[in-house]
């Protein structure tokens, strides 16, 4: 019983995170009916609180995690202050990949967008954590240490 309860309370607080997080007032909740993208989680608008990880091959030093602090801007390497949470992720990525092109020749970078989430319950280590949208709840959940003694993963 205390095992359903603990991932009932997980998965509440990870469906609350990003499912039912606030959008800006002036975006459009439609699809795009031409590139038939219908509304996901890896769909939505970035919030406050959430990151951008960057990983440059040549330039190391540029590599890290950017915070989105609470108006919505997080400050970028070459590019300074960025508002990141007015565009949806696959517009968000092409314009920060075409802007790092313009400051940076022969340079890849990747981009990936991090959903605060927090994670309670029977686990090692509660608290907020970051996540890409590729993991899944059993990652989330070894992010957090993984289940005490009083959480059974049976």
């Amino acid at each position: 019983m205390r095992v359903v309860k603990l991932f009932g309370a997980i998965l509440a607080v990870v469906l609350s995170a990003s499912v039912l997080r606030p959008q800006p007032a002036l975006a459009t909740q439609a699809a795009s009916p031409t590139l038939g993208v219908t509304p996901s989680i890896s769909n939505e608008f970035l919030a406050p609180g959430d990151a951008i990880r960057l990983s440059f091959w040549r330039e190391p030093d540029f590599n890290g995690d950017y915070h989105i602090d609470e108006r919505g801007f997080a400050v970028l390497p070459l590019l300074g202050p960025r508002n990141l949470v007015q565009l949806r992720p696959v517009a968000l990525k092409q314009l920060l990949v075409d802007e790092f092109a313009r400051e940076l020749r022969n340079q890849e970078v990747q981009i990936t967008l991090l959903r605060r989430i927090r994670i309670l319950g029977a686990v090692a280590e509660p608290g907020l954590f970051h996540v890409d949208p590729t993991m899944t709840f059993a990652d989330a959940i070894a992010l957090a240490g993984g289940a005490t003694s009083n959480g059974r993963l049976s």
